[in-house]
């Protein structure tokens, strides 16, 4: 099997992740779908990797990281291992590839733009929900400023692992009742 260090990190993640709520409970439902998302594209990363795509490997990779690390925040998972640099991590593409990851650079970086201006907070200010919800929009903003400098250091498939990163921890938002949609509905993986 060929290896990717994403997808290693991704799956020892997975590995040492615990739900935490009861399982009589919606939030134990929510946590075995977030880990289920984040599963699912770990495993689409390992096909591509597999049939010699490494930008689709890389952008799925970091989606499901995404997926994973907002359940973790939100509380719902422990997660025993994780490398908090693997996203500033060097991470070839062969340069075959540098014209596919490219244009999906690009065309994340502007999905990531429309899925930010495409969702509201559905909870009252003042609550912890809120809280949370404010928490994530202001990290994928973050998260999006990374791909931005990565992208202008030279540096795409960190850009591509920033913006795709970003954009599951919006689509896990919305899964998990922190977001509506207010716009363009297939923007997001509900």
């Amino acid at each position: 099997m060929i290896s990717h260090p994403w997808g290693e990190e991704i799956t020892r993640r997975l590995r040492a992740t615990d739900i935490v709520p009861h399982p009589r409970t919606v939030y134990f439902t929510l946590a075995e779908e977030l880990c289920s998302m984040a599963a699912s594209y770990r495993d689409d990363g390992e096909y591509f990797l597999s049939i010699g795509d490494t930008t689709n490997a890389l952008a799925a990779f970091s989606y499901a990281m995404g997926w994973l690390d907002e359940a973790s925040c939100l509380g719902l998972v422990t997660i025993g291992v994780s490398e908090k640099q693997w996203l500033f991590s060097h991470v070839p593409v062969p340069v075959t590839e540098s014209g596919r990851l490219e244009e999906k650079v690009e065309r994340y970086g502007t999905m990531l733009s429309a899925a930010l201006a495409n969702v509201s907070c559905v909870t009252e200010g003042g609550t912890c929900i809120r809280g949370a919800s404010d928490r994530i929009l202001c990290a994928c903003h973050v998260l999006k400023g990374f791909g931005n400098l990565f992208r202008s250091a030279g540096r795409p498939e960190n850009a591509l692992g920033s913006y795709s990163y970003a954009h599951a921890w919006l689509d896990a938002g919305v899964r998990a009742g922190l977001f509506c949609v207010v716009g363009r509905h297939e923007l997001f993986a509900v």
